[in-house]
């Protein structure tokens, strides 16, 4: 087997042509790990790239302010979605409740201000049993919709916060 060499092993970034090179050994049969040991050992690959990155600045300026701005605008829409959100999950909190109470009184035969309809008694103790089941239905789903609603407003601040840094 020859011994065939990578041009670009010196630069920070392969090339158009550099990548051709590689695709090409590959397709010759050359495996993954052969292929690597061409490019050269992975904490110097790695160096490279952090040597890279480090020289990078943030935009300043009149970019900075830019995304300022846009983040700024972002968190506008951000907060009335997440009211919204918010809002949906009061009300889900609330249907819990009044499943719970209206199986309770079906149950116990508890009539309060008339709003019950008048049933017959194991009608209504079934009718009880199916709202019991629905409250415990819907209070999963509200506390798996808040726990969704969490990780939302968590990923969203830390989206925002790297935006900022960025900044």
């Amino acid at each position: 087997m020859e011994k065939e060499e990578v041009s670009g092993l010196g630069k920070r970034h392969l090339t158009l042509k550099d990548r051709a090179e590689l695709e090409a050994l590959y397709n010759k049969g050359r495996g993954v790990e052969e292929i690597a040991a061409k490019l050269g050992a992975p904490a110097e690959l790695a160096a490279q790239f952090e040597a890279a990155d480090e020289g990078g600045k943030a935009p300043s300026g009149p970019a900075a302010h830019l995304i300022r701005f846009g983040v700024g605008a972002m968190d506008v829409v951000a907060a009335l979605g997440m009211v919204v959100l918010a809002a949906w999950l009061v009300v889900m909190a609330a249907f819990t409740a009044v499943c719970a109470v209206a199986g309770i009184c079906l149950i116990f035969d508890w009539n309060i201000a008339g709003l019950l309809p008048s049933m017959p008694r194991l009608c209504a103790v079934l009718a009880g049993l199916m709202l019991l089941a629905l409250c415990g239905l819907s209070a999963v789903g509200t506390v798996y919709y808040a726990a969704f609603l969490r990780q939302l407003c968590r990923a969203y601040g830390r989206q925002r916060s790297n935006a900022l840094a960025a900044a």
